[in-house]
């Protein structure tokens, strides 16, 4: 036996027992985490492998055709879309005869962004596909060209310029203070070229231009140090390195990176002016090599601008209203002042401010052309909307034939050049602006996108003859003021006058036009509601055409006002810019960036602590507008699965039997699938209802377990500037097609807010500043990836449109008018017009198919619309969404975690404002109990179950079947690790337990010194 004497138990305790102690509450943290974080774990790390279980059929359950056997496969047929959308979204925006190039014609590349190039959003944080692997200008100029090394060499030798820095006493891109990686602007000092310019006297020079953008930062809207006036505007180091580069070299063409606009005037005349202009957009991975076949000729361009390109865009409407705004007399709960916006542009955004302008004020300057893209007259736009240039040229004629129902327009496009392209056809509305309109705070733009169409690829003398239907009620306005018959207020309203429909090249330059007459002024309210209205509401055929009956069974409902307190604010807080006051109304900048809010206003603020027993409207009190007094039928035996469900009208009464199966004793695990629904929605076993993993990605599907898994796309501003909805069906499939072999269903993409200002920092994210553009692009993807199974999340819903506190409540204003017709517009169109088919079997077990909505999922934004949160907004959710547009399908909340100090009961807002599931790791709803809440969570189930029957869920899962999960690989590893915490810690308590032991029969192996006494 040894005769070493060890340590005393009771120092030994000391040191021991707070480290075991330690050693447990990691155990326990890490298992109450685990418990809390697994949607993100699933998310993150991945789920467990799925199988196909129960009594069911053993049919065959392939509902989609799967084109590729591997996701590498499915990956490089969404490159060649991609490559496509590149090919057609560019945009030559100027060439006076140097484009294209030569095939190996010498080029010498100027500019950080050659070596830097911003290929969308800024890092790896945000909702888009971070890049991987891109494809560099230098491999793209390299394959088409003979580029001239000096001008690289001197670039690759020079240190990274640092981001200008914003001039003293000039607002910060965030409210914290100082410049984010979003304003930041980079290009070398010009004097880094030193002697590599010369010699180049024969080559091209290419310049690259950029700008980036990221998530919850918008651009930087005034100046720098070296008196840049805001992001948008071209920068001394830029100026000067284009006027090197035409010093240098005999031709100058310039490639704008950046999804925003920016202020091109100088490159367009003057001492700064370029041979051409080429917006190459946002391109992502693969996308720049697109702008070496344009750059040569093997594609000719046939983009067209999303946007209107201002001239100065500090002079713009919306620049008055971007950005910090605080009230100066409301705080929210934790003392921080109320943030608020208003859109008092209201319907006069982009385009439709300056073709108005054009029209109404004397001393405005539109300014003009040469045809080459260079400025002729000097004004207030560059570049209109809907503007581009070919490397050929086309004529369009056209003949109409209208009557009092629809419009059909039939355009003859004949290419008259020498080389193949694309041409864009565009129709647009001017409509009558009359005195019932001044009086009644109505308001119209001098011209409006109707509709547009884009040809094949047409030959030289190659002709097609594009015909475009217009419904005569979309040339209807909304009309806030009229008093209809049965006590509402506002309808959409068809005045009595003359609409000129035009034939445009774009925006502003007009081809052709023709008058349609409107004899008497038409209300479409709720005895004769749009048709438009009634196809939404409407139950379908098997074929997916509207029939005349509500599918809900009650009657049709119409646009009628449910935002009044947003025009009330409008019309008695804010300025509206209105025709009969042109000048009178132009918006301005409050002093200080601040006001003061009525009282009345004021008091209408705020979500903090929503009381879900007492609250009058959304509460548990009889009257309430969600109030049950009777629990929902539970754990019934009605032998039905969310699998047989699938094909089934949402009101077919087989819902309602298999909705009261849902075992209610489980109410945790319900309220977790729903409303812990980070990237995902959770398993209800009781029905069936499988676990759902989705996805982010604004340039294509967003895998955070491997980013090198799936295709990225250029983003959405060079998608819209296709116009080609046909490519953009092709982007949804082949989008779709990486989800169905990647097991994703949901995906929260397309965004379609408006590009209210370029300085939105989120820009790339969104289609265009039209309504229609946007609409009409994301309806093509959605119904294309729902036909392949996949569910599209429409973002953001809605008026989120900056980044600036959009986190924060930032209250945000604008007329209904304005609301419906510009900001709604998209949303409405995608909702109603998206198709898709679904095969399912019938009762008979024959593979049958009917034509289904292909819309069935959609996110809430963040911001408040008025005084309401817009995911807690029960008009906003329930009553347009749910109600008015007939939605059906499941509805998420963006990402938000209000400070629950202050903010409870929100997740019980959401949903009883309409919303089924809460995207958040953490399930904090209140009421889990009450009928009320329970009759809710019965029907955002229901939503839910709805899209994902008819979804790429169920592909292989056959009538009766369920699909489960494995266990998470993640749970192995995590429960090791906690194993491993909770085992030591047991271990160092046992050890001490049978040191004590010891000590009491040998007391002579341990020290027992009065100094050890004193120890512990």
């Amino acid at each position: 036996m040894s005769n070493k004497v060890k340590m005393s138990n009771r120092k030994f305790r000391c040191i021991t027992l707070p480290i075991a102690a330690f050693l447990l509450i990691i155990a326990i943290v890490l298992i109450i985490a685990a418990n809390i974080f697994a949607p993100y774990m699933d998310y993150r790390f991945g789920r467990g492998q799925s199988h196909i279980v129960g009594g069911g059929t053993d049919l065959s359950a392939e509902y989609y055709t799967a084109k590729y056997d591997t996701p590498e496969e499915a990956k490089e047929a969404s490159y060649a879309v991609a490559e496509k959308v590149t090919d057609e979204g560019m945009i030559l925006l100027k060439n006076d005869g140097v484009l294209p190039l030569e095939a190996k014609a010498e080029v010498a590349p100027f500019g950080y962004r050659f070596i830097s190039p911003t290929y969308g959003q800024g890092g790896d944080w945000g909702s888009a596909k971070p890049v991987v692997d891109p494809v560099m200008p230098e491999q793209v100029l390299n394959e088409h060209f003979t580029v001239n090394t000096q001008t690289v060499d001197a670039m690759k030798r020079a240190s990274a310029p640092q981001g200008l820095a914003e001039a003293p006493g000039t607002l910060s891109a965030t409210a914290s203070g100082g410049l984010g990686g979003n304003s930041l602007l980079y290009e070398y000092d010009p004097n880094i070229y030193g002697t590599a310019t010369s010699g180049l006297q024969d080559a091209t020079a290419i310049v690259f231009l950029g700008r980036s953008g990221g998530e919850d930062l918008d651009f930087k809207y005034d100046g720098y140090t070296d008196g840049t006036p805001h992001y948008l505007a071209l920068t001394q180091n830029e100026r000067e390195t284009i006027r090197l580069a035409k010093q240098s070299c005999k031709n100058v063409v310039v490639v704008i990176m950046s999804s925003s606009v920016m202020e091109l005037a100088p490159l367009m005349t003057g001492d700064l002016e370029v041979d051409a202009i080429v917006w190459a957009g946002h391109t992502s991975e693969r996308g720049l090599n697109s702008l070496g076949s344009i750059l040569v000729g093997d594609v000719n361009p046939s983009g067209r601008t999303v946007d209107i390109f201002p001239t100065d865009f500090t002079k713009d409407p919306t620049y008055q209203n971007i950005g910090e705004f605080y009230y100066s007399n409301s705080t929210l709960p934790n003392n921080t002042p109320t943030p608020f916006i208003e859109y008092e542009e209201g319907v006069y955004l982009g385009y439709r401010y300056y073709e108005t302008a054009d029209s109404e004020d004397e001393g405005f300057v539109y300014g003009t052309l040469d045809g080459q893209g260079a400025i002729e007259t000097a004004g207030a736009v560059t570049y209109p909307f809907g503007y581009g240039l070919s490397y050929t040229q086309f004529s369009q004629t056209m003949t109409a034939v209208a009557d009092s129902e629809t419009l059909q327009v039939e355009v003859d496009v004949t290419n008259i050049g020498e080389v193949a392209g694309k041409e864009v056809v565009q129709l647009y509305v001017t409509a009558p602006y009359t005195q019932y309109d001044a009086d009644n705070h109505i308001e119209k733009s001098a011209v409006a996108l109707l509709d547009y169409a884009k040809t094949d690829l047409l030959a030289p003398e190659g002709s097609e003859t594009v015909t475009i239907d217009i419904d005569v009620e979309d040339l209807a306005c909304y009309d806030s003021s009229h008093r209809n018959s049965d006590g509402t207020q506002g309808c959409y309203m068809l005045e009595a006058g003359d609409y000129i429909i035009s034939l445009r090249k774009n925006s502003h330059d007009v081809i052709d036009s023709f008058t349609y007459t409107v004899e008497e002024t038409i209300y479409y309210d709720n005895i004769n509601p749009r048709s438009s209205e009634k196809e939404m509401q409407a139950k379908l055929d098997d074929a997916g055409n509207p029939l005349d009956e509500p599918a809900n069974g009650e009657s049709f409902v119409a646009a009628t006002n449910l935002f009044q307190d947003m025009t009330d604010y409008m019309l008695t807080e804010a300025t509206v810019l209105s025709r009969s006051d042109w000048s009178g109304t132009f918006p301005s900048m409050p002093d200080g960036r601040q006001k003061a809010v009525s009282a009345e206003v004021d008091a209408t603020f705020g979500i903090e602590n929503f009381d879900v027993e007492n609250d009058p409207d959304l509460g548990n009190v009889p009257g309430s507008k969600v109030y049950s007094d009777t629990a929902p039928v539970s754990g019934a035996d009605n032998g039905l699965t969310v699998s047989m469900m699938r094909g089934k009208d949402y009101y077919d009464p087989d819902w309602d039997l298999l909705l009261d199966q849902i075992d209610w004793g489980k109410k945790t695990a319900i309220t977790d699938a729903l409303f812990a629904a980070n990237y995902l929605t959770g398993a209800i076993d009781s029905i069936g209802l499988p676990a759902t993993a989705h996805a982010d990605g604004a340039n294509g599907i967003k895998d955070p377990q491997d980013l090198t898994l799936t295709a990225s796309y250029g983003y959405a501003p060079i998608m819209a500037a296709t116009w080609n909805v046909e490519l953009l069906a092709e982007v949804g499939e082949a989008i779709a097609q990486e989800a169905l072999i990647n097991g994703y269903f949901g995906w929260y993409a397309p965004a379609f807010n408006l590009h209210r200002s370029p300085f939105c920092g989120r820009i790339f994210e969104y289609y265009s500043e039209d309504p229609i553009v946007s609409g009409k692009t994301a309806t093509a993807i959605v119904a294309a990836a729902g036909q392949n199974g996949f569910q599209c999340y429409l973002k953001h819903f809605v008026l989120n449109d900056m980044e600036t506190n959009r986190a924060n409540f930032v209250h945000t204003w604008v007329t209904e008018q304005a609301f419906r017709e510009m900001y709604l517009k998209p949303f409405e169109m995608v909702i109603r017009d998206a198709r898709m088919t679904v095969k399912y079997y019938n009762e008979d077990g024959e593979m049958v198919e009917r034509v289904m909505r292909a819309a069935n999922a959609l996110m809430a934004s963040q911001n408040d619309v008025g005084s309401a949160i817009a995911y807690g907004n029960y008009n906003l959710i329930t009553g347009l969404v749910r109600t008015e547009w007939g939605f059906t399908g499941t509805i998420i909340t963006d990402m938000h975690y209000p400070d629950p100090s202050y903010y409870k009961g929100v997740q019980d807002l959401a949903l009883r404002a309409g919303c089924d599931t809460y995207l958040t790791s953490i399930n904090q709803l209140v009421d889990k109990r009450s009928n009320t809440s329970m009759t809710l969570l019965r029907e955002a189930i229901h939503h839910v179950a709805y899209a994902v029957a008819n979804s790429n869920v169920m592909q292989g899962v056959a009538p009766g079947n369920n699909l489960v999960y494995d266990t998470s690989p993640w749970v192995y590893w995590g429960s090791a690790i906690i194993a491993a915490f909770a085992l030591a810690g047991v271990a160092l308590i046992v050890w001490n337990v049978q040191r004590t032991v010891d000590e009491k029969k040998h007391p002579e192996r341990y020290k027992n010194s009065k100094r050890d006494k004193n120890n512990g």
